[in-house]
C-alpha cells in the first residue's frame, strides 16, 4: 500500500516541477521579446490592416540554459536557441525571428534592421535552404536565428527594432 501512494506522490512532484519549468521558461521568452507588425495600425489590443507579424526573441545566456533545463520546450525555441554558446554567436547578440504573413507578402531578411543595423546574408544562422523568403503567401510562416554584434543590441540598453519603415523601440533585458 505504501509503494503506490510513494509514486503518486513522486508523479505529482514531477508534473508540478515540470509546470514551474515551464511557467518559467514561458515569462523569460515573454520579456526577452517584441512585435512589430509590418504596415499595421495599433488600436489598444487591436491591429489593422498588417501585412504580418515579426516575433524577435533574444537570446542569453538566462533563456538558453531555460530552454536546455526544460523537459519539453517549444520545438522552434530549442531548435534555434542551440546557437546560443556557439563560435557564430560568440561576442554577439542572438535573435530568432517568427514571422508570418497576414496577407500575401514580398519578405525579404535584409529588409529587417536591429539596433540600426541591416541585416546582411552573414547574420543568419539558418541554413538557407529552411528560409521562407520572396512572396509569400497569406499564412506563411518562416523562423530565422541571427546574431548580430553587441553594439547593434547591447543589454540593459534601448534598441530599435524594425522592417522597412516600420520599428518599435524595445529595451535588450540585461539579466
Amino acid at each position: 500500500m505504501r509503494k503506490p501512494i510513494l509514486f503518486l506522490a513522486a508523479m505529482i512532484l514531477l508534473v508540478s516541477a515540470t509546470a514551474a519549468f515551464s511557467a518559467d521558461l514561458e515569462a523569460l521568452v515573454k520579456e526577452r521579446s517584441v512585435t512589430l507588425y509590418p504596415e499595421g495600425q495599433l488600436l489598444g489590443d487591436l491591429v489593422i490592416g498588417a501585412r504580418g507579424k515579426i516575433l524577435f526573441v533574444y537570446v542569453d545566456k538566462a533563456l538558453a540554459h531555460a530552454v536546455r533545463g526544460t523537459e519539453m520546450p517549444p520545438e522552434w525555441l530549442s531548435w534555434h536557441s542551440r546557437y546560443w554558446g556557439t563560435d557564430q554567436a560568440k561576442g554577439k547578440a542572438l535573435f530568432i525571428i517568427r514571422y508570418e504573413a497576414n496577407k500575401p507578402w514580398t519578405f525579404d531578411p535584409g529588409d529587417i534592421f536591429i539596433g540600426g543595423r541591416r541585416l546582411e546574408r552573414g547574420d543568419i544562422l539558418t541554413d538557407k535552404a529552411f528560409i521562407a523568403e520572396g512572396d509569400l503567401p497569406s499564412g506563411a510562416e518562416g523562423i530565422l536565428s541571427v546574431v548580430v554584434p553587441l553594439e547593434s543590441a547591447a543589454p540593459g540598453k534601448v534598441t530599435t527594432m524594425a522592417y522597412l519603415e516600420d520599428s518599435v523601440e524595445w529595451t535588450v533585458p540585461a539579466k
